[in-house]
């Protein structure tokens, strides 16, 4: 596929390899969990380009291998939380970029109904009859 602009890509397939070296590697390089930056710094590549290439279709295999290091990030956050072995606080701020939330719904109605929470149309409709 030609390039319509701008500098021609760098990526190539070699960058799946550096990933997945990336994801056996990470703790010896003194990473408690993977990350995207991590790969970053581990394959020089800035993260904005690692993010443009993701988004390209035919780099679906990248793509995936990206995937793969947000997935084993979850995983071990998960994991070394309920050990102990990474402080919760820091784990608890990674894992909403995962989805995960403490956040609590409470549904305030009484059982017959008296104390329901009134919504905006109840106020438009008493100021219609008004």
């Amino acid at each position: 596929m030609a390039n319509l602009g701008g500098r021609p890509t760098t990526y190539n397939e070699s960058y799946i390899a550096k990933a997945l070296e990336y994801l056996e590697t990470y703790k010896e390089l003194g990473h408690t969990v993977p990350s995207v930056v991590g790969y970053c710094w581990f394959a020089g590549v800035a993260k904005s380009t690692v993010y443009d290439w993701c988004k390209k279709e035919e780099n679906k295999g990248f793509s995936d291998t990206i995937s793969a290091i947000n997935e084993m990030q979850e995983l071990d956050l998960i994991n070394d939380s309920l050990t102990g072995k990474v402080n919760h606080q820091i784990s608890k701020l990674l894992l909403a970029g995962h989805g995960y939330t403490d956040k609590v719904e409470q549904d305030i109605k009484s059982s017959d109904g008296s104390m329901t929470p009134r919504t905006m149309s109840d106020f438009y409709a008493e100021a219609k009859k008004d």
